[in-house]
């Protein structure tokens, strides 16, 4: 993974969605994408986004 040397531009920020479908899969979509995932794929998704986070709060501190 490589990491941003530059901060990005300005761009507008994109709705996220997330919603559960009748089969119990989690649906992640905006408006002209979509992911579907397990609810176990959810949550390593989760997880590595709190993650991530956590790391880009610490290395602004």
């Amino acid at each position: 993974m490589e990491t941003p040397t530059q901060p990005a531009q300005e761009e507008e920020i994109e709705e996220i969605s997330v919603d559960v479908t009748e089969e119990g899969q989690v649906w992640l979509h905006g408006r002209d994408w979509e992911l579907l995932m397990s609810p176990e794929e959810a949550r390593l998704l989760g997880e590595s986004l709190l993650d991530a986070a956590d790391d880009a709060e610490e290395a602004t501190e």
